[in-house]
Order: C-alpha cells, then structure tokens, then sequence
C-alpha cells in the first residue's frame, strides 16, 4: 500500500471546502439519529455517491469516548477503514487528518497508528494464488492523508515511515506463519529470513540438519 501525505494549507481547505463537510455532518447526525451509527470504537458507516465535489463516496469511522483515544484506537481505526473501503471496491481514498489532531496532539503518534493499521488490515494471504481474480484490480491501492501545517506534517511523516515498517514486520510474521509446512520449508525459511535482514547485522542459528 502506498502512503503519501500533503502539507499544503491551501490543499487542506479545498478539501475541507470541496468535501461539503456540513453536508458529512447532517449525513453522520442522519445515520446516528436513525441508529445505525453511534460512533463508538470499531463502528463505521459508508456514505456511498454522498459526497462534495471532488469526493465520490464518505467513510466515517468511530473513534468512541475522545478523552479515551489511544494509539491502538487509531490504529484500529484505520485498519477498519480500508476493510471497509476494500469491501466498497474502493482504489483510493483521502484521510482529513486535522480532523484527529484537534483531538489528541502527537501528530508523529498518529501517523505510526495509522501507518501500521492500515497495513495490518489490508492484509491478506494470497501468496498461493494460481490466478488473480478481477476484483483484485478493484482493491484499495492509495492511502492520502492530509495535514495543513507543515511542523505536523514533518513529525506525521516520520510516524508513517515508522508505522510502515511496524505493519508490514507484522504482514511478514503473518506470511511465514500462514505457508503451509510442505511449502514453507526450513530452508527456505533461512532464505526469506535471510533476505528479510540483509540490511541488518544479524545472526541467524538454524536448529534443523541437511540430510
């Protein structure tokens, strides 16, 4: 997945223009007066065709109680997110991040949160796939996010490299611990560890015998 991010002022208010975000609040007040949102943790509700020029479709993901907002809330948050927005077939989307900064301060914080979230929850095992599916050109591709000043914006790009890295460690945990034994033999499991570390200076003790 790829993670960019703008530190254009003038970028930001567009979006926040363009995004009709009164249109998104009536939208939102709609859907919790009906009961189908109550913004707590791990809810989320997909406006589709609903959105301001520019924006075709709205996701608004629950964050719960705000004086209770933690790292693993957003990063949660944000791995809800591209679930769902993978489910809608969604290939791009745009994160209005100076939305979340007026509620907790860490802008390196969040941007490590939403980072490693995002990756964790595109993740899927499909290593052994024999064809590609159609769908699969329809999955979620960029992650956009947006922050308006620039000494925020320095410290959030430094928590997404973070974030990145702490994601797709776990992504290859994941790979290794999914393969099944016949294919994921030890091996080849020095080989991908190998390669995994070959930036690092590392020493790797294989417990196994070649016959």
């Amino acid at each position: 997945m790829l993670f960019s991010y703008s530190v254009d002022k003038k970028v930001t208010s567009e979006i926040a223009k363009n995004a009709g975000l009164g249109k998104i609040q009536e939208l939102v007040q709609r859907a919790v007066t009906d009961g189908r949102f109550k913004a707590g943790i791990k809810e989320s509700v997909f406006f589709r065709s609903q959105g301001g020029d520019g924006f075709e479709h709205v996701l608004v993901v629950g964050l719960g109680d705000r004086k209770k907002i933690t790292d693993e809330t957003l990063r949660s948050a944000s791995a809800i997110a591209v679930k769902a927005l993978s489910r809608e077939k969604v290939t791009a989307a745009t994160v209005y991040v100076d939305g979340i900064r007026k509620i907790t301060k860490s802008a390196e914080g969040i941007g490590r949160a939403m980072a490693e979230g995002a990756i964790l929850g595109a993740y899927k095992y499909d290593e052994l796939k024999s064809k590609k599916k159609d769908s699969d050109s329809k999955e979620l591709k960029d992650f956009f996010f947006v922050v308006s000043d620039k000494p925020s914006s320095q410290k959030f790009g430094k928590g997404l490299d973070v974030g990145s890295v702490l994601g797709e460690c776990t992504n290859f945990a994941r790979d290794l611990g999914n393969a099944p034994g016949n294919y994921l033999t030890p091996a080849v499991f020095d080989e991908r560890l190998a390669k995994a570390v070959k930036r690092l200076v590392y020493k790797i003790q294989s417990l196994w015998k070649k016959k």
